[in-house]
């Protein structure tokens, strides 16, 4: 566990709510979008999930862009110029059936160290490498309230 940021400029911010097992084909869809009008990914792929039915996650996803852009509204896309996540606990793993577990790895670090975490939800840093992902988890601490002399 580490005491972290989370800073990246040129976004684009994407909403959805599907099954789990398609959401990559969405991030897929939209990247072949962007590389026909000439934007490129240069970055991870950030995200955030929320269970919201039985068989269905709401999703909000950020790619890192080359580039600004304007919003798409027809495939529900705005541009963000920077997301800035800070103070954060972080952990890094290499498979989306670990996220429980780490998770819960990261509450125990705040709660030993006498720290509170914001009700937002965790942040998903997914990096593509040979052979698949690896995924940095952050957890902001909920700065209200602390004292910082």
């Amino acid at each position: 566990m580490e005491l972290d940021v989370l800073i990246m400029p040129n976004l684009a911010k994407m909403e959805f709510s599907v099954h789990p097992d398609y959401w990559k084909d969405e991030l897929i869809r939209v990247k072949q979008f962007f590389i026909s009008n000439e934007i490129y990914t240069t970055g991870p792929i950030i995200f955030t999930r929320e269970v919201t039915g039985m068989a269905e996650m709401s999703f909000v996803t950020y790619m890192a862009l080359n580039d600004e852009i304007e919003d798409i509204p027809e495939l529900n896309i705005k541009y963000v110029p920077t997301l800035e996540i800070f103070p954060t606990i972080s952990h890094r793993c290499f498979d989306y059936d670990d996220f429980e577990e780490v998770y819960e790895g990261i509450k125990n670090h705040a709660l030993e160290h006498e720290l509170t975490l914001s009700d937002k939800p965790f942040y998903h840093v997914m990096v593509d490498y040979f052979g698949g992902q690896a995924y940095e988890i952050h957890a902001e601490i909920d700065m209200d309230g602390v004292d910082m002399e």
